[in-house]
């Protein structure tokens, strides 16, 4: 086993060892779209369909190298899940207002002036508002009494392209989080505890968004 370890990080040091090694801290800010629903299968009498809702928050990305680097953010993201039953047209909306915080490692490829990235990791998140809206959206069935946990968390996958503009470099990314917690409140069952039989009502949500990030600093 130890071996194995010495020889993998040996494979990681000498990938990295052919760029330069200067790290270098950047800021910045992204805003977008999300495209999210919940997990799990239905009645073929219901509908589901996505809800859009916007997202924006702030970027903190350390360089260790050209190639590989961590990004810390904090976004606002609205997100939720619809159905909609026939035939009798029963419409229901949840809108969740998530303050979600992921932490990424991200790998990122091209020349100065078009780059190209993927980035993964795992994000935690609390829902600091919802709504549970009936047939016609102008009645709020609850204003936070919606019917799921606030706590959330998953994992993040992502791709983009970056070049410069002015002091710093433009970005646009789509990502795609993957939540593996059951937000789903249950009478007499504890928090991301599914009762057999039932299927798990997880966070899926697919992102777009803009971003600019400016540098800082090199060490």
């Amino acid at each position: 086993m130890k071996k194995i370890i010495f020889t993998t990080a040996l494979a990681v040091l000498s990938f990295f060892s052919g760029y330069k090694a200067d790290a270098q801290f950047s800021l910045g800010a992204r805003a977008g779209l999300n495209f999210s629903t919940f997990s799990g299968e239905l009645p073929d009498d219901i509908d589901r369909r996505w809800v859009v809702g916007p997202k924006f928050g702030a970027i903190v990305n350390y360089g260790f190298t050209d190639v590989f680097s961590i990004q810390g953010e904090i976004n606002y993201s609205m997100q939720g899940g619809q159905t909609m039953r026939y035939p009798t047209i029963e419409d229901e909306r949840m809108a969740l207002g998530y303050i979600n915080v992921p932490l990424l490692a991200k790998f990122t490829f091209g020349d100065e002036n078009f780059r190209y990235f993927v980035n993964a990791g795992p994000y935690a998140g609390f829902a600091a508002r919802g709504r549970l809206l009936g047939d016609d959206y102008s009645e709020v069935v609850s204003t936070y009494d919606a019917p799921v946990y606030r706590r959330d968390y998953g994992f993040a996958v992502g791709a983009g392209v970056m070049y410069p503009m002015g002091p710093g470099n433009i970005l646009f990314e789509a990502r795609y989080t993957h939540g593996i917690f059951d937000v789903m409140v249950r009478d007499g069952v504890r928090p991301n505890e599914t009762p057999e039989g039932v299927d798990p009502r997880q966070t899926r949500v697919i992102h777009l968004s803009v971003g600019y990030l400016i540098p800082f600093g090199v060490h």
